[in-house]
């Protein structure tokens, strides 16, 4: 059986959309590269209702996976670097 994919950005929406549900003010974000990257690792989850940082250092597909918005059948593609 061959895994169907999804894509990074459809992921993201999938994971802000279940946030949202759950807790209002959190938010997934992407870390652009630069000064904050380091600190903050490709993706970081951020409460609007505080402006604070939750998590760092987050692998979306684990995420996904860990609430449920990416199937077993589902796999992930990035885009490459631009």
């Amino acid at each position: 059986m061959e895994k169907r994919t999804v894509t990074e950005k459809a992921l993201i929406g999938r994971i802000n959309r279940k946030l949202k549900r759950e807790n209002k003010f959190q938010q997934l974000h992407k870390t652009r590269m630069g000064q904050w990257y380091s600190d903050l690792g490709p993706y970081h989850i951020v409460d609007h209702s505080t402006n604070s940082l939750t998590h760092a250092h987050i692998d979306i597909e684990d995420l996904g996976r860990e609430m449920k918005t990416i199937g077993p059948d589902e796999k992930v593609t990035y885009p490459e670097n631009v």
